[in-house]
């Protein structure tokens, strides 16, 4: 609570309350002042604006909701209206089953004048699970160089052989009939 003084001679004094930003009052008239301190109090309300939530897409009487300034609202028309005072608030739009929304979430910002914000709900796709994939050209690809692996270790594995001995030369000291002279 907010008190504002001021002295005035002893007499009725007129009065009116000028514009405060975001308040509004109609409180006006005149004070009878007595040689003592008068009291008037003031009623104020919050000045709000309308911000409407509007939402394309659902079928009808579909309940959807907006959470907005921290406050959640549900509804099953197309339109959510809520009063709020100027500044600017966080809205969230909680999953509506079977629909995707979009923005799903932002700020709305109320400077005096009405404000509008659409959410546009669009039916899911459905998740679909494709058959097993029958491209034999992979299997047959797989098979060849799975094939080529198997004859490759197959083919290292083995023992190896020593190559041949090529025939040894006679010697001139070996065993045979004695030269002829």
């Amino acid at each position: 609570m907010t008190t504002i003084g001021f002295r005035e001679p002893n007499g009725a004094c007129q009065f009116a309350i000028g514009v405060i930003s975001g308040f509004s009052t109609t409180h006006q008239g005149s004070v009878l002042v007595e040689g003592r301190a008068v009291t008037e109090n003031v009623p104020w309300t919050v000045f709000t604006v309308l911000v409407t939530f509007s939402e394309a897409g659902l079928t009808s009487s579909t309940t959807w909701s907006v959470t907005h300034c921290g406050v959640a609202h549900a509804s099953s028309t197309n339109a959510i209206p809520v009063s709020e005072p100027n500044g600017s608030c966080v809205f969230s739009v909680p999953n509506v089953s079977g629909y995707t929304m979009s923005p799903s979430h932002g700020i709305v910002n109320v400077t005096g004048s009405p404000v509008s914000q659409s959410i546009v709900f669009t039916p899911a796709q459905p998740l679909t699970t494709s058959p097993p994939s029958t491209d034999w050209t992979a299997f047959v690809a797989v098979g060849i160089v799975a094939a080529g692996i198997v004859a490759a270790v197959v083919l290292l594995r083995r023992p190896r052989r020593p190559p041949p001995h090529p025939p040894k030369p006679a010697s001139p000291w070996s065993e045979g009939p004695p030269p002829e002279c």
